[in-house]
């Protein structure tokens, strides 16, 4: 008779792996080749849906597999899911999935910088590759307006065109606000023809990409996420981690197969650029919304001031670590992006 989950992840042999928003792993105390991944207990996992997720996620990798094609990368393997399922409150709270562990470490832009210029160039054409694969499963289709609109890649934090300056210019930092105009006027470009809907990981970030050194080989995981979206979605990690460094390798390297393979689509690096930096500022203006909505606001001039002055350097900071604003001083640099 098969143990309780909850008994299971009470033995002293489980160890976390690692941890996400979604579930957290182990390691698998009878087979060191394989992980269980238990969701955590949230709205978003409710019901089953983390389960659900995932075996969609397996469906997608295996229809990769079953085109024969070189992806590029290391994929994981589905082993099985378990589940309890409580009658009187219909939850369930407690959902694993088991698989195959990819060999190797997580990657960050530090531990990136400090690869030779001939291995950037080779994981950037590994995942290249998976992303044109992937990418090329399905028909594209063009995108909307209304595919823009539902899409995250596309918003500024709730700010209308008419107040995008005046939110601008509440820095002080010129480079920024001449970076964030910039970067803003891709909000309300017409659709081209790059723009399109296909299948996409959804998540590609460097907590989900294990890198075997020995090898020099990238593993994918985590295809929860998985679904047909806009294209330029894999191109912009989200919570944004990949430096614009190696962002630009990567799309020189797709680009590359798509003229290879006759493929008229034209991934733009100048708006993906600026839609990286929209994430940010759309990133660290809710991060800091969220931390403040938990004080007592004292909804004064100084501390509307205080609260810009705090955004500024945060956003200034992140766009340096990323690579998207000029770093004169070296040893600043290095410094910022020390993890």
């Amino acid at each position: 008779m098969q143990k309780p989950l909850s008994e299971i992840f009470k033995q002293a042999t489980m160890k976390i792996i690692s941890a996400g928003a979604a579930s957290v792993v182990y390691n698998n105390p009878d087979n060191q080749n394989l992980v269980i991944k238990k969701a955590r207990d949230n709205i978003r996992n409710a019901k089953g849906r983390y389960i659900s997720r995932q075996k969609r996620g397996f469906d997608i990798i295996d229809k990769i597999r079953e085109s024969g094609q070189d992806c590029g990368v290391n994929l994981p393997e589905f082993i099985s899911s378990v589940k309890s399922f409580d009658i009187d409150t219909n939850e369930t709270p407690y959902q694993s999935v088991t698989e195959t562990k990819l060999t190797g470490i997580e990657l960050t832009n530090t531990k990136y910088f400090a690869l030779s210029d001939k291995t950037k160039n080779k994981l950037a054409s590994q995942l290249a590759k998976f992303m044109y694969t992937l990418h090329n499963m399905e028909k594209p289709r063009i995108a909307t307006l209304e595919d823009r609109k539902q899409d995250t890649l596309y918003r500024f934090p709730n700010i209308s065109k008419e107040n995008l300056n005046k939110f601008i210019q509440q820095f002080k930092n010129k480079n920024l606000k001449q970076i964030l105009t910039n970067a803003a006027t891709v909000l309300w470009q017409e659709i081209g023809d790059d723009e399109i809907i296909v299948m996409t990981h959804g998540d590609l970030r460097w907590p989900n990409i294990v890198y075997d050194k020995p090898n020099e080989k990238l593993g994918v995981i985590d295809f929860e996420d998985a679904a047909p979206s806009h294209i330029y979605r894999d191109f912009i990690s989200s919570p944004i981690s990949f430096n614009w460094d190696f962002v630009q390798r990567i799309i020189k390297k797709y680009n590359n197969l798509r003229k290879i393979n006759n493929n008229p689509i034209y991934i733009n690096a100048n708006k993906i650029k600026k839609l990286i930096i929209c994430s940010v500022v759309n990133k660290i203006v809710r991060d800091t919304i969220d931390s403040e909505s938990e004080k007592d606001i004292d909804n004064t001039e100084k501390y509307r001031n205080n609260l810009i002055d705090q955004i500024e350097q945060d956003l200034i900071h992140k766009l340096k670590t990323l690579g998207l604003m000029d770093v004169t001083n070296n040893i600043l640099y290095k410094y910022i992006t020390h993890e």
